[in-house]
């Protein structure tokens, strides 16, 4: 008998680790893909500051007082 109730409670808390873990691994995947996407946005944003700041001159800019 009390073999039995030390078996359920082992399978009851192996299946609350399972789901710990599963969630764990759900938030992670979603953090990484929040982080591809943001890193994303960054490379876009550098290519496009660089062409612009390629494309303009000390030149054209009066310089300060």
């Amino acid at each position: 008998m009390k073999y039995e109730q030390l078996r359920k409670k082992e399978k009851s808390m192996m299946s609350e680790q399972e789901k710990a873990c599963n969630d764990k691994i759900t938030q992670l995947e979603g953090s990484l893909k929040k982080k591809k996407k943001d890193d994303k946005t960054f490379s876009i944003l550098r290519k496009t500051l660089g062409s612009f700041l390629e494309s303009t001159s000390d030149e054209e800019f009066p310089p300060d007082d």
